[in-house]
């Protein structure tokens, strides 16, 4: 039985923002330290990136490596046939000050942009949408295949419309993140109620566009909103599996994956 995931974590690689960032944040980009005890993701140009690798529970789990030719065979395995990419350590980065934060995000964008197509029918993936420029970057990544967008609750304002028309243009689920909120390796139930209750107030908003979102559904929820979680979507690491989970066909048809 075939298994498509609506939430799959992917652990980005050590140098990704040193190798893909403007060259005039090289040296206050986000990256990885092996140096000296135990591995952090920091961030110099903002000292409050301080995350320990060790408490990430997928950090070592092949099926969420950044490396293509590591994670696909573990999927093979697993029987997942495809799965929807969702940042592990860029969510740390909502909180840089700006223009780090578009240069860190827009990086790490097109860095999982490359990943994607490495498995074309396997693996997909959602953006994170830089706040200062939430509508354009969407522009951008749309045409590059990106199956959601993570869209920080901070870039609601006079200058969403363009978003909204942007997402809707392109279909695009949209997913809400809390600037300075918790993030899914520190707290995935605190993460996801967060989650959960931005992204039922934007779509009650904006009944017309869809909207993903994690945990299970409480009470009345807007019809436009999806769920990875109990009764919705199936996804890898967003809910537990159940005997032999299957999406049967929710999560393809949800994001227009290809047959």
């Amino acid at each position: 039985m075939s298994r498509v995931s609506a939430c799959s974590f992917i652990v980005e690689t050590d140098d990704l923002w040193q190798r893909r960032i403007e060259r005039a944040h090289y040296y206050d980009a986000p990256r990885v330290e092996r140096d000296g005890g135990k591995p952090r993701f920091v961030c110099p140009g903002d000292p409050s990136v301080n995350v320990p690798l060790g408490d990430i529970p997928w950090i070592d789990d092949p099926a969420c490596s950044g490396n293509p030719f590591v994670r696909v065979p573990q999927l093979e395995k697993e029987g997942i046939t495809a799965e929807i990419l969702f940042p592990t350590f860029s969510w740390a980065l909502l909180s840089l000050p700006e223009p780090l934060r578009s240069a860190s995000l827009t990086a790490y964008n097109s860095w999982v942009w490359n990943i994607f197509t490495t498995a074309p029918k396997r693996l997909f993936a959602a953006a994170i949408l830089p706040p200062a420029n939430a509508a354009g970057e969407l522009q951008r990544m749309a045409p590059m295949g990106i199956k959601a967008a993570i869209v920080p609750v901070e870039s609601i304002g006079s200058g969403l419309d363009a978003l909204w028309a942007a997402a809707a243009s392109a279909n695009i689920p949209l997913v809400m993140a809390q600037i300075g909120g918790a993030t899914p390796f520190a707290d995935f139930a605190r993460f996801a109620k967060e989650s959960a209750e931005l992204t039922r107030q934007a779509a009650k908003a904006q009944s017309a566009l869809r909207f993903l979102t994690f945990g299970a559904a409480e009470g009345r929820s807007p019809d436009n909103v999806a769920y990875v979680g109990e009764q919705g979507l199936w996804g890898r690491l967003a809910t537990p599996a159940k005997g032999a989970a299957s999406d049967d066909g929710k999560v393809a048809s949800f994001f227009n994956l290809p047959a």
